[in-house]
């Protein structure tokens, strides 16, 4: 982020010492350090938001394209087949079943 050597980082502290004094420079010291926290802080935020947004544009559009491309008369006129198709076997099933059956023979004893 910032380029700073530690030449620089002493250079800065020296300059504080000078200005502030020595009672109020680490009380200046901690609020920095308390203020760049925040904004590092903030800046992660922002950034994991922008990517949970770029994600979720992502998989809309994936949801859009895979919804474009089901066919939605071809899905009924499959699932209706397979109904004909059952209802057939249906009538297959009942057809056997009497069939199979002997002829039930009614007595007259009473």
């Amino acid at each position: 982020m910032f380029d700073i050597g530690f030449l620089e980082l002493v250079l800065i502290g020296v300059l504080a010492l000078l200005v502030l004094g020595p009672e109020r420079l680490p009380h200046a010291a901690r609020t920095v350090g308390q203020w760049v926290g925040k904004a590092k802080r903030m800046a992660s935020n922002l950034t994991d938001e922008l990517d949970r947004q770029v994600k979720i544009d992502e998989l809309q559009k994936k949801i859009d394209m895979e919804g474009d491309s089901i066919k939605v008369d071809e899905v009924q006129k499959t699932i209706q087949d397979a109904l004909d198709q059952a209802e057939n076997f249906k009538h297959l099933i009942n057809a056997d079943a009497t069939e199979s059956q002997p002829p039930t023979e009614k007595s007259d004893q009473k």
